[in-house]
């Protein structure tokens, strides 16, 4: 029992179906930045919520509406 009690979703990952992104920024020779955006191989629970994409917009409604058929919770 103990064992599940130290589990967190946040590090759990699975296939990226969601298109989620990673942003890296790069110091150039002349001392500009320069960020490059590229596709993550896998994605965890904080790319699903803090994402623009259906199932983040789904959970944030789902939740929404159990907070309000649960307001003593």
């Amino acid at each position: 029992m103990d064992g599940m009690q130290d589990l967190s979703i946040s590090t759990y990952s699975t296939t990226n179906r969601i298109g989620a992104k990673s942003k890296q920024t790069y110091t150039t020779i002349s001392g500009g930045s320069q960020v490059i955006e590229s596709i993550k191989e896998g994605a965890t629970i904080e790319d699903l919520m803090n994402g623009d994409n259906f199932y983040a917009n789904q959970m944030q409604l789902q939740y929404r509406d159990w907070q309000r058929a649960n307001p003593e919770q």
